[in-house]
């Protein structure tokens, strides 16, 4: 009760001291979560560490970013040594202990879960506040530009505060929904028992988030009701069955593998004002894993004008064909209400797809992004939530491969008012990382199709698919580098390079919406749902290139100094003009800030 209490007590001192709230919507990515979430989550500089917390039942296993991310000390490189996992004994009857969990696939040791010297040797205090992250941040994105030189976003200059998405690259924090730059924490009040073959367990979860002097955004962050049942009353077998509720967002619940790449998260359903819960089931044992699961929301139905729930259908698995090959599939239907069309309100649209991931790595773990994952926060079972980077000696490596396919029902430009059609998105990465003694390397090479990039909108313009006459162009981008660890001065620096050819649209004319006034073609260089921007009439896209040196020095763990300085050329980037007060807006090209030079130095404290 005391625990409860002060947890109240908590929540309602800076809601007393800052004199109002703002609740966020959940955002979706891509995203890392992204940011969007909408997606807003616009990648930021220091990456963030995955949280030691075991995955949720069947969560997928997803690869890192290329960003090097942030290292702390390690010791001198010694043998790995590898423990087979055992199985718990049964508690006597009638004994009520703290779970461990059961909800991943454990025989390749796939996390890094059950690490006992990550633990427990924490001497912090415990406390209901859990992966908490304070950033103070001087930063400049643009060291070329003076104040009126842009248009928005511009450059604010020299400041102390997080950068704005001109500060974040396009490879940046490729698997969370975070910019890595924010000032927040989490909220978790959890409780674990184990009675007889039931492991249950259940967190509320919120998440708190600095935006301004006098407000926090607080936003529930999965709170979970999970339970595992073992088939074997002796736990010597792994076999097992388990359920996970998600009482108000079941945005952690989600299709596909990286990310930025994911989907069928809360943000299918972004026009419902209520939670969107959901629930899980799966069976797991040694080697493999299936579930399934369901998802509902509540929308306005155009055309009778009155709340109607919809549905979302969820499955997936996964087996691990070999201790260093794993093979992934999950897929699902949405049922995403009514079309916003006058001559379509009568028709739903569908969504419905498949994604699946191929793993093959040696002595490195396969992992999944922080913003798949359950919070757990046992007093009795302390957990150090960010694992300073382990350096073992020798070589491991990784490669995942990921493919995604989705169709949707959309209006039909071609056929007139009052048809439909199915259009089709796609998406794909290949991820690869590898250590070498206290080097890491890291590659991603990542495509996306404009149908998948608008899939949440959807499509442009909304609700329709593209026109026969309009020339679609895909997202291609490719990054990678490496980072060096010092384990003596407690340093790592790295460097990653990239470049990217953003998705667009061509069309006979401006879409529904444009601000430009100009006539004839129109080419839209599209990066995501809420970054447009039109090239000059008769100008194609370019590639942007990218170039960030990272130096990170874990002066006292868990708190750092982080240095970015980073080069970006992006030959796309536009303003609107108007050549007279009766002329039309038009675009064209913003060629003295084609060229930008920032850095971010930033003082860390993740805990």
């Amino acid at each position: 009760m005391y625990r409860l209490l002060a947890f109240c007590a908590a929540l309602a001192a800076p809601m007393a001291a800052l004199g109002q709230t703002q609740p966020e919507t959940a955002p979706e990515a891509p995203a890392a979560e992204p940011p969007a979430e909408s997606d807003a989550a616009t990648a930021g500089a220091p990456a963030v560490d995955a949280p030691d917390d075991s995955l949720a039942p069947g969560e997928p296993a997803a690869p890192p970013s290329t960003v090097p991310p942030a290292t702390a000390p390690a010791a001198a490189p010694a043998a790995a040594v590898e423990v087979a996992p055992t199985a718990p004994p049964p508690p006597p009857p009638g004994k009520t202990t703290p779970i461990a969990d059961a909800s991943a696939p454990v025989p390749t040791s796939t996390t890094d879960e059950g690490d006992d010297e990550d633990e427990s040797e924490d001497d912090d205090p415990y406390s209901d506040f859990i992966d908490t992250r304070l950033n103070f941040t001087f930063t400049n994105e643009n060291v070329f530009a003076n104040l009126g030189e842009s248009q928005f976003p511009n450059f604010p200059g020299y400041r102390f505060g997080p950068p704005t998405n001109l500060g974040v690259l396009f490879f940046e924090n490729y698997d969370t929904r975070f910019s890595g730059f924010e000032t927040l924490s989490h909220g978790v009040l959890y409780k674990g028992v184990t009675r007889g073959q039931w492991d249950v367990e259940g967190a509320m979860v919120v998440r708190f988030t600095s935006v301004a002097e006098g407000s926090i955004d607080i936003e529930d962050a999965g709170s979970y009701i999970h339970g595992t049942y073992w088939l074997d009353p002796e736990r010597r077998r792994k076999d097992r069955v388990s359920f996970t509720a998600f009482p108000t967002s079941s945005d952690r619940f989600r299709l596909g593998y990286s990310f930025r790449l994911s989907w069928g998260g809360s943000g299918l359903y972004q026009r419902s004002g209520v939670p969107v819960p959901g629930l899980k089931v799966q069976y797991s044992n040694d080697r493999l894993w299936f579930y399934g699961g369901a998802k509902s929301a509540v929308l306005v139905d155009a055309e009778l004008d009155e709340e109607r729930a919809e549905h979302g259908f969820l499955f997936g698995g996964g087996i691990d064909i070999t201790d260093m090959v794993r093979f992934e599939l999950n897929g699902g239907y949405f049922d995403r209400g009514s079309s916003q069309l006058e001559d379509l309100v009568s028709e739903n649209v569908q969504l419905a797809g498949l994604s699946a991931q191929l793993s093959v790595h040696k002595d490195m773990p396969l992992t999944s992004s922080i913003d798949f994952r359950l919070y757990k926060n046992d007093p009795e079972r302390a957990v150090r939530f960010f694992r300073p980077e382990k350096y073992p000696g020798g070589l491991s490596w990784l490669v995942a491969a990921e493919a995604t396919v989705i169709g949707q029902t959309l209006k039909d430009l071609d056929k007139g008012p009052g048809s439909t059609t199915v259009q089709y998105g796609a998406a794909g990465d290949i991820n690869f990382r590898a250590k070498y003694n206290y080097t890491r390397f890291m590659a991603t090479t990542q495509y996306r199709d404009l149908a998948f990039i608008l899939h949440r909108t959807p499509s442009l313009p909304a609700f329709s698919d593209f026109a026969d006459e309009f020339e679609i162009a895909p997202n291609f981008f490719f990054a990678g580098g490496f980072d060096h660890h010092f384990p003596e001065s407690r340093v790592t620096a790295g460097v990653t390079l990239g470049f990217d050819i953003p998705a667009t649209l061509e069309a006979p004319a401006s879409l529904p919406g444009d601000t430009a006034e100009a006539s004839g073609e129109a080419t839209y260089v599209i990066r995501s749902e809420g970054e447009i921007t039109r090239l000059p009439v008769g100008e194609g896209v370019l590639p942007e290139f990218a170039a960030k040196f990272t130096g990170r020095w874990d002066f006292a763990d868990p708190f750092a100094f982080i240095l970015d300085v980073y080069f970006s050329r992006d030959p796309n980037r536009t303003r609107l003009v108007r050549d007279g007060p009766d002329d039309l807006l038009r675009p064209e090209f913003d060629e003295d800030n084609f060229n930008r030079l920032g850095f971010n130095v930033n003082l860390q404290a993740r805990f």
